[in-house]
């Protein structure tokens, strides 16, 4: 009799212990979400180039944050063949950025360009806007007359002072269109090239 009676007391105690380990996986759950760094935002512009096969151009892409990240990994995203190569521009003190331009600009903007390695520290925009540490640079080569294009960067990264890892799809400042028709270059591109992005 006593073993029917304490059963009921057993169960509901069994039900609190299952309700409050569901509330603090819960709890670890969103403070997990919470803390996932997301300090890169997507492309605000598009910059439309034209190249013949095997012509190069490079990007510059020196706003992705404003705090210093630690890049993990970088993958352009990129449509009907655009060929790509990452790089850092240590840039020439007062001498601005390169927004794109081919590689004479490097001599004008650069002190050094060096390929860009996993692991790499990139500062975030200073408070006055100069820019004076390394930025990324995505050298873009034509592979073909026909229209290719950037849709973004997959990026990987962490926050110097912060120990979660974030990741951003199609990230970064800028899309690129390369081999746009011209009477297309000012218009929105919300067309078939940049659709694909979005699948």
């Amino acid at each position: 009799m006593d073993t029917v009676e304490g059963a009921p007391a057993s169960r509901r105690s069994g039900r609190r212990r299952l309700l409050l380990g569901g509330i603090v996986v819960a709890a670890l759950v969103g403070v997990w979400f919470l803390t996932t760094p997301d300090d890169i935002p997507g492309p605000g512009g598009t910059v439309g180039m034209q190249l013949e096969p095997g012509e190069s151009s490079f990007v510059g892409v020196y706003g992705l944050s404003g705090r210093d990240l630690v890049l993990e990994s970088v993958e352009p995203v990129t449509l009907n063949g655009l060929d790509t190569a990452l790089w850092l521009c240590d840039p020439i003190p007062e001498s601005g950025v390169i927004g794109a331009g081919g590689r004479a600009s490097l001599d004008e903007h650069c002190r050094s360009v060096e390929p860009f390695e996993p692991g790499t520290v990139l500062a975030g925009r200073g408070q006055d806007g100069h820019l004076d540490q390394p930025y990324l640079l995505v050298e873009v080569t034509s592979t073909s007359d026909q229209r290719q294009g950037m849709c973004g960067l997959d990026i990987t990264y962490r926050a110097v002072d912060g120990w979660r890892t974030g990741r951003v799809r199609e990230g970064g400042e800028i899309r690129v269109s390369v081999n746009e028709p011209e009477e297309d270059w000012f218009d929105e591109p919300e067309d078939e090239l940049f659709a694909a992005c979005r699948s």
